[in-house]
């Protein structure tokens, strides 16, 4: 008997393997987030299509559809018969953002603690090293980005794979907010080394009270810094 027929529709054999490819698009998105969290586009600077895709030698529409993903991350704003500029956060969206990062990184090491699993918390030690090279060398960028590191390695080391997901599509915003506290970088390394310190050993202990209270003073004091470097416009903070 012949049972050979139309393939039923969604039929696995009706499917055939997909090349992995990153579109045009997703390349034009992460070089102009890359040019934005860098400070090489000024807050406020205007982004013209036609000269963006000129630019890179593409069409307007990989542009346009990339500045829509922008803006949805926050980087960028349309301003009605204006056109498309490179966000300046005001203080509510420095509040929003690190209100957010507080809770992501609560409930992340909460997660972490349950699992009572060593293995977990090595990548979050192991940031810790990395954290602590980076402020032997004293490039300012290079602590930035080695303090985001330590804290993206507790919420992937949760486990909790949206969680981490949620810090990691804020981490553009939350870069550029953290270059205005370049200065503190340099002026307070000894007390940036002891915080991440005492954040690696709350985790180790499991410490669920102690680690809550010092991530809110940590990012609390983050904020605060932004925001009084936002009043002050003229210092040179990059905002």
């Amino acid at each position: 008997m012949d049972d050979t027929g139309p393939a039923r529709p969604g039929a696995a054999a009706a499917l055939t393997p997909l090349a992995p490819s990153r579109s045009l698009t997703e390349e034009v998105v992460e070089v102009l987030r890359a040019r934005i969290v860098a400070g090489d586009f000024a807050s406020g600077q205007q982004l013209v299509q036609a000269e963006v895709a000129r630019l890179l030698g593409v069409s307007r529409g990989p542009v346009r559809e990339a500045l829509n993903q922008l803006k949805a991350e926050g980087l960028v704003r349309d301003e009605p018969r204006r056109g498309t500029f490179v966000a300046r956060p005001e203080p509510e969206d420095i509040r929003d953002a690190l209100d957010l990062r507080l809770a992501l990184e609560v409930r992340a090491a909460q997660l972490v603690m349950d699992r009572a699993d060593p293995a977990a918390v090595a990548p979050v030690a192991t940031a810790f090293e990395d954290l602590v090279a980076a402020i032997r060398r004293g490039h300012a960028d290079g602590i930035g980005g080695a303090d985001l590191a330590f804290h993206e390695a507790i919420c992937r080391a949760s486990g909790n794979r949206l969680l981490h997901s949620v810090f990691t599509s804020q981490a553009a915003r939350v870069t550029i907010l953290m270059r205005v506290d370049e200065l503190s970088y340099r002026s307070r390394p000894e007390v940036l080394v002891e915080e991440h310190r005492e954040l690696l050993e709350c985790l180790r202990g499991r410490d669920k009270e102690r680690i809550q209270t010092l991530l809110t003073v940590h990012i609390e004091g983050l904020r605060d810094r932004i925001l009084a470097a936002w009043s002050q416009p003229t210092t040179g903070s990059g905002i």
